[in-house]
């Protein structure tokens, strides 16, 4: 009996904390009318894409976005074979409504090991890029949340 009423216990002090979701938030009052794209590149196009839920057709806001992808090799070893490699993502976000321009900058590294085949290099290299590339944007849907 003692152990059913310390779980009903832990169980309604655990549901009642008042836990959300910062990014569920449906009173955001943010909305774009367009986009714009400054690069070619598949990242601007991808966040682009992420960002349609707040596109509205009364939008107030006029969103630019320039991403720049980075790989280059951190250190080799005496045969002059890369050893590890060093990957970076920075996004520019330009918000510009009739009265102000806002401008923030996202920036995501990461350093990683070579592998003994290309093939495993390169998909482990997609991956790393998809993960740098979700983060960025998860920070980009806060900082505009927050204005």
């Amino acid at each position: 009996m003692k152990k059913i009423l310390t779980i009903i216990f832990i169980s309604l002090l655990l549901n009642s904390c008042g836990y959300k979701s910062i990014l569920v938030n449906e009173a955001s009052n943010f909305s774009i009318k367009e986009f714009k794209i400054l690069n070619d590149e598949k990242t601007s196009k991808y966040i682009a894409k992420n960002l349609q839920e707040y596109k509205k057709s009364d939008g107030i806001h006029s969103v630019t976005i320039e991403s720049n992808f980075t790989r280059d090799i951190s250190s080799k070893n005496k045969k002059g074979n890369p050893e590890t490699f060093s990957m970076q993502l920075v996004v520019n976000i330009s918000i510009s409504s009739e009265d102000k321009i806002l401008k923030n900058s996202f920036k995501e590294v990461v350093n990683y090991n070579n592998k003994e085949s290309k093939f495993k290099l390169k998909t482990f290299e997609e991956n790393l890029k998809n993960n740098l590339l979700e983060k960025i944007l998860q920070d980009i849907k806060i900082y505009m949340q927050s204005l």
